[in-house]
């Protein structure tokens, strides 16, 4: 399973937390191209067959791919030099 780092989690709430996001939105990551990239998006809501990793109000939103694929590591998030939030994922 995915592990969420503390640093993940608040970016996620930050983002999450928006007055016009609904309620119950998380990070969602779905399986990209052939290449192996990953997709990011917030989403209101779990897709129908995604996993859901919730830490605190933190969720994540795995589709069957990115579920297997992201087995044993975890996301983490950091502030680029812009001020952006950028998601990390390492090995456990």
């Amino acid at each position: 399973m995915l592990t969420v780092s503390d640093r993940a989690a608040s970016a996620i709430r930050a983002l999450t937390e928006s007055p016009q996001i609904p309620d119950g939105s998380g990070l969602r990551i779905a399986s990209g191209d052939a290449d192996g990239v990953m997709q990011l998006s917030l989403a209101a809501a779990p897709a129908a067959g995604d996993e859901i990793v919730s830490t605190g109000e933190a969720q994540v939103f795995l589709d069957h791919d990115a579920a297997e694929r992201l087995d044993g590591m975890t996301i983490d998030a950091m502030m680029t030099d812009s001020g952006e939030v950028q998601f990390v994922l390492a090995e456990e």
